[in-house]
């Protein structure tokens, strides 16, 4: 018996290595995780599109936690649960954004929608678009016409990513975010930030799911990099902290582990359970 059931894995900088790919030693390792019993859940800011087919269509995964935890799929039993933002909220987020020089994108029903006159890369300079949201913008995103409008009415709105045109707006906004008890928020510094729900959140799905299978939330590993793995490795019994992660994020992990390219889950099945 295994001291932990449940392995929640950050994918960009974590699982995945710096090309953005899955090595075949983490593949192999997520396969023993399985037929040991562990549940290995990757848990993400991407929507559901943007994850790796070789994830979704993995017969070793169940569940995908993505947006940040806005939703936790099963692909067993195709069941959502959802921990998203109301229409109305989403209104009064948008307008808050519009009033800076930001540049608003929308996690929605597992996809991502900008607005059409906003589907331009060459907008990166400026707000300091980060690769994965260029990419995003290149190869995932859904233009939309009278944006706030459709918003009125958007199904499931996972999440906001919003990158702003100067630090002191970016400042500004983040301090309104946060003064607001119905939302919680990730910030990319410089100029980057991903607001959600208050229900949600990597640790708050993390501590869903491990009631919905049973788990004392105790019995949960955690392992990221970024700011937006905060909640899940604070929520989880041990958080682990990739030797990559940003500085904030290590002071609150339990331990530091090897690199996104060292296979991060290769060395955790190996040190955890065997």
């Amino acid at each position: 018996m295994y001291k932990y059931k449940i392995v929640a894995s950050d994918l960009d900088g974590t699982l995945l290595n710096n090309n953005s790919q899955l090595s075949e030693e983490n593949k192999k390792a997520i396969a023993e995780l399985d037929k040991k019993g562990i549940f290995f859940v990757p848990s993400t800011g991407r929507t559901f599109r943007e994850v790796l087919p070789e994830l979704k269509n993995n017969d070793h995964i169940r569940f995908i936690m993505h947006t940040n935890g806005s939703v936790i799929h099963d692909k067993k039993t195709g069941e959502h649960i959802y921990n998203c933002i109301d229409n109305a909220l989403a209104l009064e987020i948008f307008d808050l954004l519009s009033e800076y020089d930001s540049h608003i994108g929308i996690r929605a029903n597992g996809n991502f929608y900008v607005p059409s006159d906003k589907l331009d890369t060459s907008l990166a300079k400026h707000y300091g678009f980060t690769d994965a949201h260029v990419n995003c913008l290149e190869n995932y995103a859904i233009p939309v016409e009278n944006f706030r409008e459709w918003l009125s009415t958007a199904l499931h709105v996972e999440d906001f990513s919003v990158f702003f045109g100067n630090e002191a707006e970016f400042a500004a906004c983040c301090a309104r975010i946060d003064a607001d008890k119905r939302l919680k928020s990730a910030k990319f510094p410089p100029k980057g930030l991903e607001i959600f729900s208050v229900n949600a959140g990597k640790g708050r799905a993390l501590h869903l799911l491990a009631d919905k299978l049973g788990i004392d939330r105790g019995e949960t590993i955690a392992v990221g990099d970024s700011l937006n793995d905060f909640t899940m490795i604070e929520a989880a019994g041990l958080g682990l902290g990739v030797s990559n992660a940003m500085d904030e994020l290590k002071v609150i992990c339990d331990e530091i582990i090897c690199s996104n390219e060292e296979h991060a889950i290769k060395y955790i099945n190996e040190c955890f359970f065997n």
